[in-house]
């Protein structure tokens, strides 16, 4: 559950980098945050500033001396854009996918020098995905890595976003079956932030295809759905 009140994320990340400048410094690392705009949303205070802090200090721990770590910040009128960029050690490109893994360790030898418990990068997205956001990472192995956040301005409740959904999904969906109706609800439900374009792509691909290639198929719809 989120404690979800309206902060101002300027000054959350300048309270972060300025608790992280002394590990920056110990690393010989150049910390610098860059806000493009002042940027109030609904979060929840402690596991965002745990989820954020993660991030800016594995950019740190795992640079290179004389390396640097930018912190970027922007909106627009729906979003707050958090960018983490280093020039630090990267990451090889088949070790992405498992990043968000619990206990999963790029540098294994790394690791036991800086110490951690191969938790910091899931209890980070689980945060992000709990305030209906979304991270993205980028990185080229010896030269640094990118993490993208992305993260609503508003927060829709969840109680709120189920009873929305099941009472959509019950107008548009009569002609199906109970079961049918609980799994365009899963799917639903399963891509945190719903809009009637959304609903009306699951709808429309739940006509086309089989139960049992839809059951198949289900991650794949929901990953389409999620990137639109």
């Amino acid at each position: 559950d989120l404690n979800v009140t309206n902060m101002n994320i300027n000054e959350l990340l300048e309270q972060i980098l300025k608790r992280l400048n002394p590990i920056a410094e110990k690393q010989n690392v150049e910390l610098v945050l860059e806000s493009f705009r002042p940027v109030s949303a609904d979060v929840d205070e402690v596991k965002i500033t745990l989820a954020f802090t993660n991030l800016i200090e594995n950019a740190i721990k795992y640079n290179k001396p004389g390396g640097w770590v930018h912190v970027t910040l922007n909106a627009d009128h729906q979003y707050f854009y958090l960018k983490v960029e280093d020039s630090g050690i990267g990451i090889p490109e088949d070790s992405l996918e498992h990043i968000y893994e619990r206990f999963y360790r790029v540098d294994k030898s790394h690791s036991r020098e800086i110490g951690g418990t191969g938790l910091g990068l899931a209890i980070t997205r689980n945060a992000i995905l709990l305030h209906r956001g979304s991270i993205k990472v980028s990185s080229v192995e010896g030269q640094g890595t990118t993490f993208t956040v992305k993260i609503p301005l508003s927060y829709i409740n969840h109680n709120n976003l189920t009873f929305h959904v099941i009472k959509r999904i019950k107008v548009k969906c009569k002609q199906y079956s109970k079961q049918q109706r609980k799994f365009l609800m899963y799917l639903s439900l399963h891509i945190y932030f719903i809009n009637s374009f959304q609903i009306k792509i699951i709808i429309n691909t739940y006509k086309k295809e089989s139960w049992l290639t839809k059951m198949k198929r289900k991650r794949k719809i929901c990953q389409k759905i999620n990137h639109l």
